[in-house]
Formats: C-alpha cells, sequence, structure tokens
C-alpha cells in the first residue's frame, strides 16, 4: 500500500501550527511502517503549487531523516 500525506506549507500557516503537523504526520507514518513492512510513505506539501517533499519510501529511518528536514522550515 501506498500512503501519501499533503502538508499544508502556505505562508498563513504559523511555524508551531507547521512542527505540529509534521509531528502528526510522522505517527502516521510510523503506524504504517509498524503495521506493515510492505507500505510505502511519502509527504507533498502545497501552497501554490504542490511539492513531492519525501518520495515514497519503506525505509523508516530515510524517512525520518527526510521529515525531519522538514520541520526546520
Amino acid at each position: 500500500m501506498d500512503v501519501v500525506l499533503a502538508l499544508d506549507a502556505s505562508g498563513s500557516v504559523l511555524k508551531e501550527n507547521w512542527i505540529k503537523s509534521v509531528e502528526v504526520a510522522l505517527g502516521i507514518a510510523h503506524t504504517f511502517f509498524i503495521a506493515n513492512n510492505q507500505t510505502r510513505v511519502g509527504i507533498i506539501d502545497f501552497s501554490a503549487v504542490a511539492n513531492e517533499a519525501i518520495p515514497l519510501t519503506n525505509d523508516q529511518q530515510k524517512f525520518d531523516g527526510e521529515i525531519a528536514k522538514l520541520k526546520l522550515r
């Protein structure tokens, strides 16, 4: 199964809400990684246009490293 999460990265989202969104996405992704190692999870973010922030992967360590970068925005 492939799961793609969409995060609002527009300028109207406050930094603390962005961080919360990323943390929720991380929790959801971990649920899928734990439940089934065949599941791939990715993230798109969007404001004016959509962007592939994290490509689909079933590698939890890789995903965790990439999502940590999103928190720093």
